[in-house]
Parts: C-alpha cells; sequence; structure tokens
C-alpha cells in the first residue's frame, strides 16, 4: 500500500493524481486518518464515542479532584469548565507530555491541575471495565505510538501492510508527536519520503508547478447577483465543453449554497447542495421545548409550540407532509381549548385537567364547570384522552423534580422523559418521519447517557444538577444536522470545501464560490513558562506560527497547480462587508513576480487589475454579447382577465380585471359578450 499523507488532508476523498511515474498513492491520509489506519493494522481500533461524553466523564473526575485552579469556575459553570480544561489536555498530551513522568514541585497551576486530574482517569474504550474517560485522538495518538515504540524495541516482525509514505511536508516540521512516528515507522521497514527529498512531479506533491493560474475574480453587491455569476461561469465552462458536460470544471464551496443551487436549478445544471452542519435544526429543538414546559414555571407560548411540533416529511409517493409529535387531533383539541381560554395559565387549567378531567359521558352540570382544557380532552376518543391526560399530568407543578436553588432532581426528570421517548416511538412508525424520530431519539439517549455520566453518584444514587449545566448538555447531545433545503445531484463536478483538497487534473478550471475569509486565528494554548516546563517533561510544543504555515502551505500547492482559477465573491454578506480569503493574497503574490511590467509588486494592484478583477455586471453583458450561457426564457402562466365573485344579498356582482375604475356591474353568464 502506498500513502500520500499531508498535514491538511484528512477528509480529502480522492487518491491524488501525480505525474511522478510510480507516485500514485492507494490512500489519502490527514495525521488523523493516519493515526486511524495504523490503529486498525495495530489491532487497537475502538468504537468511536460522542465528544460530549468525553466532557461528562472528564467532569467527574475533576469534581473528584477539586483542584484549587478552576474550583470557583467549576462551581459556577461545570459544563463549560470541564470542556474547557479538557481541551487543554488533549492538546497537551497531543504535544507528547506524561502525566506520570515525576512532575517539578513549582509547576505551573494549570499544569499542575491537569496532573492532579490525571490521577483519577482510567483511560480505556467505552464500557471497558475500570474506564473512566474514553480516548479522544490524541490518546490514540499516544497509544499509537507507544505500540510502534515498542515493535521497534522488540525486532518483532509485524505486518503494517504499508509500503510507503509520501509526506508532503517536511518530517521534521510536523507538529507534536508526528515526527516520531514517522521515525518509529522507518524503524519498522516503512519507507517515509520527505518532502524535500521528493523534488520530481507536477501537481500537489509540494513541488513548484513552474507555471502561475490565471487569475480572474467576479465581485458582485450581494449574495443573490453572486449566485447568479457563479451560475452562469458554471454553465459557460458545461457548455464549453464540448459535451463532455461539468467535468471540466471543480468547485470549491466558501459558504452555503442554497441560493447558488436555485439558479443553477433554473439552467438545469446539478446542484451542489452544500449546507453548513447546525444543532439548531428542528431535530434538536423538541428536547428542550419539553423540558421547558416541564418546569413548575410553564410558558402559554412554549406549551402551543410543543402541541403544535410537527416534522415536515415525505410520504411513498414523495408528497410533503407534516407528522406531530401528538396526534392531530390531540392537536387540534388541546389548541383549541388555550386559544378559547388565553387568560388562564396553563398550569392551572392543566392542574384542574388533571384532578378533575372526566369522561364523555358525564352529565352536562358537570361539564358547565370544566375549563376548556377539561372539555377538549372530555371530547377526545379514548386513546387519544388517555395521551392528553398523561400530557396533563407531566404539566403539574413537581417541587421535588425542580428544588430550590436552581437544581433539578434527575431521577424524577429521567422518569418524565419516559413519556417523550413513547411518543417518539409511535412517531417512528411513519415511514417518512422515521429518519427524523430517530435523529431525535439519538438526541434523547445521549442526554440521558449525559445526565449519567455527570450525576452519578458512588453510592449508587444520582446528584442533583443545575438548570444551567442542564441547558449546556441538552445542547451539547443535540444532533448536527445539514438544512434540508439543499440537495445535491450526481454529476461530474468535483466539489470540496476545503483548498487543500482539491486534486486537479491537466485542463481543469476552478470555480471558487464565495472566496470570502473565513479563516480564524489559532489561538496559542501555553504561555511560555507552561511550553517550557512541558518540554522539561517530555513534549514537543509546535509554535504556531509553524502549525499555520503548514496550513496555508498545504493549501496554496492544491491552488497553484490549476490552470484557471475564477473566483466569485460578494460584496457584502448578513449586511456586512467582507474581505476576500487571505490565499488569493498569496496567488497574488505569484502573479506580480511572474509579472513584474504589468503588476510590480504591490498586491492590492494585481487583485484590482482589470484583467483579473471584473463586477458581476460586466461578467453578464461579456457573455451575452458572445450568446454564452443565456438564462432560459421562464415559463410563466397567463392569469385570468376576468375574476368574479358571489357577494350576498339581494344579486350577485361580477368585476372585471383591468376596468379604468373599480366597479361592480350585473353578472352575466360566462358565455355573454364582455364577461
Amino acid at each position: 500500500m502506498q500513502v500520500r499523507f499531508g498535514w491538511t488532508l484528512d477528509g480529502a476523498p480522492w487518491a491524488p493524481r501525480i505525474a511522478a511515474e510510480g507516485a500514485r498513492a492507494d490512500l489519502t491520509l490527514g495525521p488523523r486518518g493516519l493515526i486511524e489506519l495504523l490503529q486498525v493494522r495495530l489491532g487497537l481500533a475502538h468504537p468511536p464515542v460522542a465528544p460530549s461524553v468525553r466532557v461528562a466523564q472528564y467532569r467527574s473526575a475533576m469534581q473528584v479532584a477539586d483542584h484549587h485552579w478552576f474550583r470557583e469556575s467549576f462551581a459556577v459553570d461545570p459544563w463549560n469548565t470541564a470542556a474547557h480544561v479538557l481541551a487543554l489536555r488533549d492538546a497537551a498530551i497531543e504535544a507528547g507530555w506524561d502525566a506520570s513522568r515525576p512532575q517539578d514541585p513549582s509547576v505551573l497551576p494549570r499544569l499542575d491541575a491537569l496532573a492532579a486530574i490525571e490521577t483519577q482517569i482510567q483511560v480505556g474504550p467505552d464500557g471497558a471495565e475500570g474506564t473512566t474517560l474514553v480516548p479522544g485522538a490524541a490518546d490514540d495518538l499516544r497509544d499509537v505510538l507507544s505500540h510502534l515504540t515498542d515493535l521497534s524495541a522488540s525486532a518483532a516482525a509485524w505486518p503494517l501492510g504499508i509500503d510507503v509514505i509520501r509526506v508532503q511536508e517536511p518530517v521534521a516540521e510536523l507538529p507534536g508527536l508526528f515526527p516520531e512516528v514517522f521515525a518509529q515507522l522507518t524503524a519498522l521497514g516503512v519507507e517515509v519520503v520527505d518532502a524535500e527529498v521528493e523534488t520530481e512531479g507536477n501537481g500537489p506533491t509540494g513541488a513548484a508547478t513552474g507555471t502561475v493560474p490565471r487569475l480572474r475574480i467576479i465581485e458582485a453587491p450581494e449574495e443573490f447577483s453572486a449566485a447568479e455569476a457563479c451560475a452562469r461561469v458554471l454553465a459557460d465552462v458545461a457548455e464549453a465543453s464540448d459535451g463532455e458536460g461539468p467535468s471540466a470544471a471543480a468547485v470549491l464551496v466558501g459558504a452555503p449554497t442554497i441560493l447558488l443551487d436555485h439558479e443553477l436549478g433554473r439552467r438545469g445544471l446539478p446542484t451542489l447542495g452544500a449546507a453548513d452542519a447546525s444543532r439548531s435544526r428542528l431535530t434538536g429543538q423538541l428536547l428542550p421545548l419539553f423540558l421547558s414546559i416541564i418546569r413548575p414555571q410553564l410558558d402559554v407560548y412554549d406549551l402551543a409550540a410543543f402541541l403544535d411540533f410537527t416534522i415536515t416529511c415525505t410520504d411513498e409517493d414523495g408528497a410533503l407532509m407534516r407528522v406531530g409529535i401528538l396526534p392531530a387531533p390531540v392537536r387540534r383539541a388541546l389548541l383549541g381549548a388555550l386559544e378559547k381560554e388565553p387568560g388562564v395559565q396553563p398550569a392551572a387549567a392543566a392542574g384542574s385537567a388533571g384532578a378533575s378531567a372526566p369522561g364523555a359521558g358525564d352529565d352536562a352540570a358537570d361539564a358547565d364547570d370544566m375549563t376548556a382544557w377539561d372539555r377538549a380532552i372530555a371530547g377526545l376518543e379514548p386513546t387519544h384522552a388517555q395521551i392528553a391526560r398523561d400530557l396533563t399530568a407531566l404539566l403539574q407543578p413537581d417541587e421535588e423534580a425542580y428544588g430550590g436553588g436552581g437544581t433539578v432532581n434527575t431521577d424524577l426528570l429521567t422518569a418524565r422523559l419516559t413519556w417523550l421517548n413513547d411518543r417518539l416511538t409511535a412517531l417512528g412508525r411513519s415511514d417518512g418521519a422515521r429518519e427524523a424520530a430517530q435523529q431525535i431519539r439519538g438526541h434523547l439517549d445521549l442526554f440521558t447517557r449525559l445526565l449519567d455520566d455527570t450525576t452519578s453518584d458512588p453510592t449508587g444514587g444520582r446528584r442533583p444538577i443545575m438548570e444551567r449545566e442542564l441547558a449546556d448538555i441538552v445542547a451539547a447531545s443535540a444532533p448536527s444536522t445539514r438544512s434540508s433545503l439543499t440537495t445535491r445531484t450526481a454529476s461530474a463536478w468535483t466539489v470540496l470545501t476545503d483548498p487543500a483538497h482539491l486534486d486537479p487534473a491537466p485542463g481543469t478550471h476552478l470555480i471558487w464560490w464565495s472566496g470570502i475569509d473565513d479563516t480564524r486565528p489559532t489561538p496559542t494554548i501555553w504561555d511560555p513558562a507552561e511550553a517550557a516546563e512541558l518540554t522539561r517533561a517530555g513534549a514537543r510544543i509546535t509554535p504556531v506560527e509553524q502549525v499555520a504555515a503548514l496550513q496555508v502551505a498545504g493549501r496554496l500547492t492544491a491552488l497553484r497547480a490549476y490552470e484557471q482559477i475564477t473566483v466569485v465573491i460578494p460584496k457584502r454578506r448578513a449586511g456586512e462587508a467582507i474581505a476576500i480569503h487571505p490565499l488569493l493574497s498569496h496567488l497574488a503574490l505569484d502573479i506580480a513576480a511572474h509579472d513584474r511590467e504589468l503588476h510590480g509588486r504591490d498586491v492590492d494592484k494585481v487583485l484590482t487589475h482589470p484583467n483579473i478583477r471584473t463586477t458581476a455586471a460586466d461578467q453578464a453583458r461579456a457573455l451575452l454579447d458572445t450568446g454564452r450561457a443565456t438564462l432560459p426564457e421562464l415559463q410563466i402562466p397567463t392569469p385570468p382577465t376576468t375574476l368574479e365573485r358571489t357577494l350576498p344579498g339581494e344579486g350577485s356582482t361580477c368585476c372585471r380585471v383591468g376596468s379604468p375604475s373599480p366597479r361592480s356591474t350585473p353578472c352575466c353568464p360566462t358565455t355573454s359578450p364582455g364577461c
């Protein structure tokens, strides 16, 4: 097996095209991908777990350690404090820190706190006996390196199945423990080809291509115009490919493509379907809504939103339908009751309903004393009435579940979740809603597990939990899903979201949709004193500037391999002015160095030169003048010229649309002239 490794190549979905003879790779891997491959080869693979599970487990270890450095923050905001300290711990282990080594008595507070917590941790696979923290990426890296070192020291023959690893960057410049990983792989017989050694080839190998891409920047005033301009470019490329379709283009997506997909659909082109994943989708909103209505201080708007909660899905014929968490008759009856008596607090109405919810056969005298909520339940058939009564019982104020001081009894809270779980089971019986029901059930299951890991007591019971932390756990356990408004259709287009993952073929045209600045500065984790102490303890701290340089170099290497790059950018997004992506400045420097007489060494002059930068309007005129990429004519139905309505009264009248003045005339048969 031949592997190509790059620091920015995690998630790259392609085997790279490399011109050097025999240099084609079977796998393209980044840091995480290489460690996962070695875990499989060494028999160290384990089931993955949600990151929030590790936060809950680490929170329990922090509570036992009770170090003075985080004590005050932990008392106020335990969940977010645990997430922050866990990130510090993983960063230290990725750098090679070993808490088992003797620590300096004058060690700095943060490192001392990490060492204290580490004494309360037993890292192991999920569900293994004695495990208190499931391994993360840092633990996997440390475990793989430990096993490689043991194999190398014992001279044992262990077939890794890897012949060659071609590293895109110089191995010595890789962060953390990775230089040592490659050193141990070399000792075990794997050929590691360093980027400083591999100088041949043309393409994404790190070698200079000797050419400068033809850069074109199309600027639009806002996203709507930018989407139309980008669609025109893609249509022009598809039309110019002589029947080969859109395979001559690669698309780099820098923003969601909802608007762009609309314009592509109008032109009969494949849609890209790129959208950001979010935890605020519909499937993540049911659990927090349910938890809000079972609190003692019930909000009528939350209750109405819960009653009206529906999921839009498709039936067997593909038609849209809405499926509710409650049966439609129950929804209509209870929402109607709230509408009839908006001044009655739902908690009070629920209390009277729960205490005196009569059946349909009660006499009229008793019915006169019932609230609208009571009457709504009484009018339902028995199965639906039972569902409504069970919900009513959940709306009863429970001082035991929600005690004083802003805490929640987790045992009683978990018992109330049983009703919601039953409703999800019923919802999942619908074919169209099954997927959404599974996502919501996954949210509920993960939330329950996090509650167990967070509040478990050594005595076998469960501790109360603060309402603030409960909200944090609800948010952390929510499923991360993509918008259903975007759909990708099959095409030969290469669609990627990271410049480092681009795979240029000869003659490929790169279209960069929304090439705006989306970079975030990498924060400095360790101060100089901490970095020195970590180094003394065996870690290898890589400067932030070096890591950023590796990321920029990997992305630039891929971009420079293209012959032509067209970037479409809006001037404003969400009402705010935006800047172009910093990688374009690097490309501008390449252009300036290649043609100094035209551009000089000024990056701004390069990026604003008329040969490079144009507007969406100028681009549209240029294409229309050549007769290319014209938009198909819209099919607009012709509206009726006469509208007729019947009014109550002595007679009927009809009103003609388009009359000089609005007036009613006696209605006449449709066959009469002028009607």
